[in-house]
Order: structure tokens, then C-alpha cells, then sequence
């Protein structure tokens, strides 16, 4: 499976994984099974690492989509913190939308180009 999560519960952390190709159609599970996890409504903050991803289908106007979901979502978890982890150019691209379109959220969304400065951000 290109994206992947599990629910860390020493930390109260959500971590997710996208490898591989992903696809507007993973992107789009991944969301709903995320968010219809228990821990997703808990405070449970989020670090999404992209590893070895080869592509995607993803356009702007699939993040404009994401970006109304998360609008909605916000609202039930205001305190959340989102860290990206981008490994390539493209994701690194696609993670700047991202953030840019949140900021219609109550969550705070970070890009971070080293996971464990993500990892304390989201200590912090």
C-alpha cells in the first residue's frame, strides 16, 4: 500500500507514510480511514514522511478538495499540529500547496526537510 499509518501512543502521534506511486484515489482512502480513526479525533498531532515515492496523479485540484476536508475536520480537532517531511522536489511542491491551502484551518501545519526537527515541533 503506497500510504500507510499507525497511531503511536507513547508519543500521541499519528505517523504516516506515503512510498511509492501514490494515486488521487490513496491519497483520498487514506484520509478517510485516518479521520475515521479513533486517534484521529483525539490530540493526537500527525508527521507525514514521504519515502521513496516514484509519483502521483495529484493535482491542485485534488489539494483545493483536501484543503475543504480539512477545513471541516478542523473544526472538530482545532489543537492539531501537522508536520510534512518531504523527500523529493515534487512532494516538497506539493506539501508547500498544501500548507498554504490549511491555513484556512484551525491546525498548524509545518514543512520540515529532517524528520526529527519535525519530531520536536510537534513535542513542543
Amino acid at each position: 500500500m503506497p500510504i500507510s499509518y499507525r497511531y503511536d501512543p507513547d508519543r500521541d502521534l499519528i505517523l504516516s507514510t506515503f512510498s511509492g506511486f501514490v494515486s488521487q484515489q490513496d491519497l483520498l482512502d487514506f484520509i478517510d480511514s485516518v479521520h475515521a480513526d479513533e486517534h484521529f479525533r483525539s490530540t493526537a498531532n500527525e508527521l507525514i514522511v514521504t519515502e521513496n515515492t516514484t509519483g502521483t496523479d495529484m493535482d491542485a485540484d485534488l489539494l483545493l478538495l483536501i484543503s475543504q476536508r480539512s477545513q471541516e475536520l478542523s473544526l472538530t480537532t482545532p489543537d492539531k499540529k501537522i508536520a510534512l517531511v518531504p523527500t523529493t522536489e515534487l512532494d516538497f511542491g506539493f506539501a508547500r500547496m498544501y500548507k498554504s491551502m490549511a491555513e484556512k484551518t484551525l491546525w498548524q501545519v509545518e514543512i520540515f526537510r529532517v524528520r526529527d526537527e519535525a519530531l520536536l515541533w510537534l513535542q513542543d
